[in-house]
């Protein structure tokens, strides 16, 4: 007959198995979900971002020469989404990461200058009047 010791010995090999597999389940599962869900920006954050550009681009009062900043630009369907116009543009001074060169707007956009004006930047916008 085994010993109360003999049958703890015998059981510590298949926890150790046990406690390995669930930290092997936990990674695998952990790596699924990270490669198969997006990694969308939130409202709140992308309101954020068009809200500090047009801030800037009021400051400036709305130059032709300041696009739109591809932090912005990656928020754009969210935007849209939110009721927003995001429009394109004839702008292109950034990549993404494919490679392609997005046509972003300009500060004097009209469309540009209605949408900073429903998010309450009035500072030299002729959309405000």
């Amino acid at each position: 007959m085994k010993s109360a010791r003999e049958k703890a010995a015998i059981a510590i090999p298949y926890i150790i198995a046990l406690v390995i597999g669930l930290i092997i389940l936990a990674f695998i599962v952990y790596w699924v979900f990270k490669t198969t869900s997006s990694s969308t920006l939130s409202l709140q954050e992308c309101k954020s971002r068009y809200t500090t550009w047009c801030s800037n681009c009021a400051q400036m009062d709305w130059p032709h020469w300041h696009c739109m900043p591809k932090g912005v630009w990656l928020c754009r369907e969210t935007l849209q989404q939110a009721g927003f116009s995001v429009p394109g543009g004839d702008c292109g001074h950034f990549t993404l990461e494919d490679g392609s060169l997005p046509r972003v707007p300009r500060c004097d956009s009209e469309d540009v200058q209605k949408d900073c004006a429903a998010l309450g930047v009035c500072l030299n916008n002729p959309q405000c009047d």
